[in-house]
């Protein structure tokens, strides 16, 4: 009796890990999609935006990159700061907190990462920094390429992180696929 209460329990355990483990990748396959359209803008100093973050963020990118990329003020849905505001000491050197900027189309939002990615960027005096927005768990495991991509870089390798965490890796007329960072790591150290 006992021994047969114990076989339903295991079996039940083995079928809810299961289902918790679906679940919890289609809970990040969504977040992820949901975030799809978003940028985050660092470095940009607090109280700059006034009362429209929008027109603030439209007035960035037209000023720090190319007014061609920039179609219009319909391209963004929304802009805003994440994060409580920081304690009024006048500190400077408090870290002014991140821009999260929803495009309405995707391909603006690629063009303006793109740019980005080619010149670093200046708003009166300030760097200013583009990143995709992402996920704790997807950034989590592109971090976890940051060594082997620093190598790659160093060695004039051409490489790219593609979404979510897989390095592709152009050398010597072979185009190569790394889904874990240690495998990255260890055909690096056979090669070079």
């Amino acid at each position: 009796m006992w021994c047969d209460c114990i076989v339903a329990l295991e079996k039940s355990v083995v079928h809810l890990s299961s289902e918790n483990q679906r679940l919890a990748e289609k809970t990040e396959d969504l977040e992820s999609r949901s975030r799809r359209c978003n940028l985050r803008v660092v470095g940009m100093p607090e109280k700059l935006e006034g009362g429209d973050s929008i027109k603030f963020m439209l007035d960035i990118f037209t000023e720090v990159l190319d007014p061609v990329i920039v179609p219009s003020p319909s391209m963004l849905d929304r802009a805003h700061r994440i994060g409580p505001p920081p304690p009024v000491s006048g500190d400077d050197n408090i870290r002014p907190r991140v821009f999260i900027v929803r495009f309405h189309n995707y391909r603006d939002k690629e063009r303006i990462l793109q740019r980005q990615s080619r010149d670093q960027l200046n708003f009166r005096g300030c760097k200013v920094f583009i990143f995709p927005d992402l996920s704790l768990s997807v950034a989590k495991k592109r971090a976890q390429f940051l060594n082997v991509k620093r190598k790659l870089h160093e060695k004039k390798v051409k490489f790219s992180l593609r979404f979510p965490a897989h390095l592709h890796v152009d050398h010597a007329g072979e185009k190569l696929q790394f889904d874990s960072h240690e495998d990255a790591q260890r055909w690096f150290d056979s090669h070079f």
